[in-house]
């Protein structure tokens, strides 16, 4: 067989579910050059009808797989699923499966779920399903109790006796001679989706408990005992299987040609619990053994998506910062169970990123407010400029958004999902210097919006001013009141946050600037003041300088949590959060740690009590580029321009067309709006990607970056001679700066294939390498110590870009992937 190598696998993913089908339980065989997956494949119709069937996938290669294929009949009292195994019975095929009736809307199948059996003599065509008796004829079909997961293995010890593993009382077992006739043998302690295999003298049993996947061994296939193993393969780095890893299916690939290995096929839940998307979301993946316990995954080998930095350290305590990424002027809300928090974009699109938690220490991105800012003069880099200091609430059935861009005006959005469709944004007021607004619908009916000032575009600062605006939140009444002058007490007062709380109103603002300041807390028993003040959170003796603008949250449990951020300069703006008491109708913040009535940050503290134990997530990093969108975690400098990339081009990778760089560049690119980023995710990582160059002429050029105000990157280009150049560059922007590049070392490469990788370590510090064969990293020797841009942490990601008298058809590049990992070893 030709074609399969695991190393080329690009993701652990084989089949993806979405927010309308999930790909469960999976089976497999390998028969004449193919792999066969069978599985559930779960559909959420149009109007919220939830049907299962069972389905089948094929694939040369594991990495291709043909359209679900469905093999069931449409039919909520049936639901066919949850297939076992495939035997070979005689001169037939048999697939085990079960029935999963859920016809009057129950979550799960109800009692009546039996086990049944199809034929076939070819693998594609199936008989009809026929029910297995397997508690013995003498028992009715309506006595048999519920029973599902099936499993079918025949004895090594006796040939010719076959046994069915299904879940019931744990996992029961029968057996049977000719497949018709059973008698029921006993039961095991063990969890669903059993699979089994024999090893050696014995075998081995998979099955799955709350989380992972469990193993067991027996002698003989009736007394079974424990085995310490517990599987979560990459779950803990991947949002796809955070949930639950469960369903693990092993096949025997040994023998066949460019696998050598056992196969470990199984479904991850998705990002949240299983009972939270049990019927949307889930993904099958894949993995690989030589020994059934030490396994390997597409992840590990292609230094795939970690998650880099956990918060949640796993015994009910997390540490700060609780997300190490850039999450500038964050603000959040609680929405019954749920978080959401939102922040600062700038001049990057998509336009204000909204992430979810369901414990405030664990978060992922679930969408943007904009894709772009629908403003003259955005279609540019504009470094620093537009989207500043949002504020999110929910109100009246709706998420509300808000925020101030600096010169154009205050702005608003809604949506009934905070995942959106979010309404077009709207300005509230066209107005320059207004930023950091924050609505508020008091208990009459009467809304406000309470803002701060830039100083460099209206000469004004330390100043807080509320304004009357109309319920829908699309106006405002009045030019407004100034509530609080911070000049004395609390110069650069911005970023306020209005609340109210047991008759009082509660202004939380930062104030004396972003790397030295503290919280201020403003109170009043009218909103327009006038306003008390007290300072209740500050660096003190602490390692956490400038705690800075955020929010607070209480919980159904009463405790009162804050969020804010820290100024970590290349690191960007990072999150923290804060424990807070209520003492004499006052917020105290952190721990006062020295007396001095002003508390401090903490390092590491008790987990917010929301009544459960939450997945440890962080925020998407790594993209396998198998979707026909990007990940949530990509941006770009400008509005995005549908020439600029494409997902579909080549299925499977990222194409970036090399567009042409502006005008006003120099040939440099800190102005080009077309290079494609995310934040930093950690104090340390390593980023990864593979790249394949498609070059019309000498001016494109491709290539993985490290950008600030100072950037740095790693480019290959085609030259007059034919050959590709690998080139290793320095330059630095900026406002106040000339512009500049300049070519630090270059080598030729021997095509247009070539593996880019960029470490970065304590202090932001980068060192690039690459390789041509994937395996033999060379580093250059030059580090870069990364720096960052305009009121943003340093980001890493991709370009392809030409020069600026280029055609549009200078060529384009392809990137199988981007991985993210917390180490990576460099060979010279």
């Amino acid at each position: 067989m030709t074609g399969v190598h695991l190393r080329n696998i690009p993701s652990p993913i084989l089949l993806q579910g979405g927010d309308r089908v999930a790909y469960r339980d999976p089976t497999a065989i390998y028969h004449n050059g193919l792999f066969r997956l069978f599985y559930t494949l779960t559909e959420t119709e149009p109007d919220g009808s939830i049907y299962m069937y069972t389905a089948t996938s094929h694939s040369e290669d594991l990495v291709n797989w043909t359209e679900p294929r469905k093999l069931t009949p449409r039919d909520q009292s049936l639901n066919f699923s949850s297939p076992g195994n495939i035997i070979r019975f005689g001169d037939r095929w048999i697939m085990c499966l079960q029935t999963y009736p859920r016809q009057y809307g129950e979550k799960y199948g109800n009692a009546s779920a039996r086990i049944w059996i199809m034929e076939s003599d070819d693998l594609d065509a199936w008989s009809e399903p026929e029910l297995l008796r397997l508690k013995g004829d003498n028992v009715p079909v309506e006595d048999m109790g519920r029973m599902i997961d099936p499993y079918l293995i025949e004895s090594k010890d006796e040939p010719g006796k076959w046994f069915c593993f299904y879940k019931q009382n744990g996992v029961s077992m029968s057996y049977s001679y000719d497949l018709k006739r059973w008698t029921y043998y006993g039961h095991e302690q063990a969890g669903e989706n059993v699979c089994i295999l024999p090893s050696g003298d014995e075998y081995v049993m998979f099955h799955s408990p709350e989380n992972g996947i469990g193993m067991k061994r027996s002698s003989d296939l009736m007394n079974w005992t424990d085995d310490e193993t517990l599987l979560t393969l990459g779950q803990s780095e991947w949002e796809w299987a955070q949930g639950r890893i469960t369903a693990g299916f092993a096949l025997d690939c040994r023998e066949v040609p460019g696998i050598g290995k056992y196969l470990m096929f199984y479904h991850g839940s998705g990002p949240e619990d299983e009972q939270t998307l049990f019927d949307t979301q889930a993904c099958i993946g894949v993995a690989w053994s030589d020994d059934l316990t030490k396994w390997e995954w597409p992840s590990n080998t292609n230094a795939g998506a970690v998650s880099v930095w956990k918060a949640d350290r796993g015994d009910g305590t997390y540490r700060n910062p609780i997300l190490f990424a850039d999450y500038s002027d964050l603000d959040v809300i609680r929405v019954e169970h749920d978080f959401y928090m939102v922040a600062s974009s700038f001049n990057h699109t998509p336009v204000l990123p909204v992430l979810h938690s369901r414990d405030l220490v664990n978060w992922t991105i679930i969408g943007h407010v904009a894709e772009r800012i629908e403003e003259p003069g955005f279609e540019r880099v504009r470094h620093g400029e537009g989207v500043w200091a949002p504020s999110i609430r929910y109100h009246d059935g709706k998420y509300w958004v808000f925020f101030g861009m600096p010169d154009e005006g205050l702005f608003m959005s809604t949506a009934g999902d905070p995942r959106g469709p979010w309404s077009p944004l709207h300005c509230v007021k066209r107005v320059k210097g207004w930023i950091d607004c924050c609505p508020y619908w008091d208990d009459d009916g009467q809304a406000y919006l309470i803002h701060a000032y830039a100083a460099s575009r209206c000469g004004i600062k330390d100043k807080l001013n509320l304004c009357r605006m109309a319920p829908d939140g699309r106006a405002l009444l009045d030019e407004g009141i100034i509530v609080f002058d911070g000049t004395e007490r609390h110069p650069t007062l911005e970023g306020p946050k209005l609340y109210k709380r047991d008759g009082w109103y509660y202004i939380f603002a930062p104030a004396g600037g972003v790397k030295t300041g503290w919280q201020t807390v403003l109170r009043s028993r009218s909103i327009y003041g006038p306003y008390e003040d007290r300072i209740v959170l500050h660096q003190g003796e602490s390692a956490f300088n400038g705690p800075h603008q955020g929010g607070f949250v209480e919980l159904e449990s009463g405790e009162s949590w804050f969020l804010h951020f820290q100024d970590r300069d290349a690191y960007g703006r990072i999150v923290h959060l804060q424990p807070m008491r209520w003492v004499g109708g006052w917020p105290e913040m952190g721990e006062d740690r020295n007396g001095d009535g002003i508390g401090e940050p903490v390092e590491a503290h008790r987990k917010p009590n929301v009544g459960r134990t939450y997945p440890v997530q962080a925020p998407q990093m790594s993209d396998e580029f198998m979707k026909n969108q990007l990940g949530l975690q990509w941006q770009w400098q400008a509005n995005v321009q549908p020439d600029w990339y494409s997902l579909t081009a080549a299925p499977g990778s990222l194409r970036l067309f090399a567009v042409s760089l502006p005008k006003d560049s120099g040939g440099r690119l800190y102005r080009a709006p077309n290079i494609l980023m995310q934040k930093f995710p950690a104090e340390r990582f390593v980023a990864d990607t593979k790249l394949t160059l498609t070059a019309q002429n000498e001016s494109a050029r491709t290539g993985l970056i490290i950008f600030g105000e100072d950037y740095a990157y790693l480019s290959v280009c085609k030259g007059e001679n034919g050959r590709y150049r690998l080139s290793y560059v320095q330059g630095a922007g900026g406002r106040k700066r000339e512009e500049w590049e300049w070519t630090v070392s270059a080598v030729d490469l021997n095509g247009p294939d070539v593996y880019l990788r960029v470490s970065v370590s304590e202090g932001a510090i980068c060192r690039f390498a690459y390789a041509q064969d994937g395996s033999q990293f060379v580093e250059f020797d030059d580090t870069f110590a990364a720096q960052p841009g305009v009121w943003v942490g340093a980001k890493v990601g991709l370009f392809a870009v030409s020069a600026e008298e280029a055609k549009q058809n200078a060529g384009y590049s392809e990137f199988a992937y981007f991985h993210i990992s917390k180490s990576a070893v460099i060979a010279g």
